[in-house]
């Protein structure tokens, strides 16, 4: 080995390596440049617009017809009108069932001030005629009340007499007839007691006084009967049998 090899190594692998890139490079341009040339040539294919259906309707009085546009020509730019929207139906809304309307107090015309004074004085008049008619009813039925229970009472105190009656005075004093009036309390006790007819006999009047004095105390008086007391009058027949 020299020094020049030394200095100038070989370079027989760097040129094979250059030689297969430029290789490479080459085939890949002439295959571009195939396909460019094949795809030059080759015409191409039109665009198919696919088939519409129209059907023209009749024009009517008044309107023209439509002019029709050619297939495959740019059709005039046309103002482009929104469709209008479905029109709402309106919502019905439940009828509330309508209740009658309260009555109308009836228009009451108020009495003029002279007429109701005439109105007041009447009833005024009125009310003491009527109270004291009323009371006066009360009153007739109190009386006919009362003395039909002080007949009734009267009847009581006299069989309440016969009871203490000794009937054998007669006997021994002789006959006669003595009346006594005597006067009792509602509540049946002897207030006073004295002889209204004497007989005559002083042994038949001391019995009659005495009789009322073992009859003391009287039943009371009736609820029906009126009055704080009552003067009663009793004749006394002393007979000898």
């Amino acid at each position: 080995m020299t020094a020049l090899a030394l200095h100038f190594p070989e370079r027989h692998g760097v040129s094979r390596w250059a030689l297969s890139g430029a290789a490479i490079v080459a085939t890949h341009a002439v295959i571009i440049a195939a396909v460019v040339l094949w795809y030059t040539r080759t015409p191409p294919e039109p665009t198919i617009v696919p088939a519409i259906a129209i059907t023209l309707a009749e024009p009517t009085s008044g309107q023209s017809p439509e002019t029709d546009m050619a297939l495959g020509t740019p059709q005039q730019e046309q103002e482009y009108q929104p469709p209008e929207p479905p029109k709402e139906k309106p919502i019905e809304q439940p009828v509330e069932k309508l209740m009658p309307a309260p009555p109308q107090p009836a228009e009451v015309s108020l009495p003029k001030p002279v007429e109701q004074v005439k109105e007041q004085k009447k009833q005024l008049e009125y009310r003491p005629k009527q109270e004291a008619r009323v009371a006066a009813l009360k009153s007739d039925a109190l009386k006919q009340s009362s003395v039909a229970a002080s007949q009734a009472y009267a009847a009581l105190v006299s069989g309440h007499l016969r009871r203490f009656t000794d009937r054998s005075v007669a006997a021994r004093y002789g006959g006669g007839r003595v009346v006594v009036s005597f006067t009792l309390s509602r509540e049946g006790k002897v207030l006073a007691s004295r002889l209204a007819t004497a007989s005559g006999n002083a042994a038949l009047d001391r019995e009659a006084l005495a009789i009322v004095s073992r009859a003391n105390p009287f039943p009371p008086f009736p609820a029906e009967k009126t009055g704080a007391q009552d003067l009663f009058t009793w004749p006394v027949n002393f007979e000898r049998q």
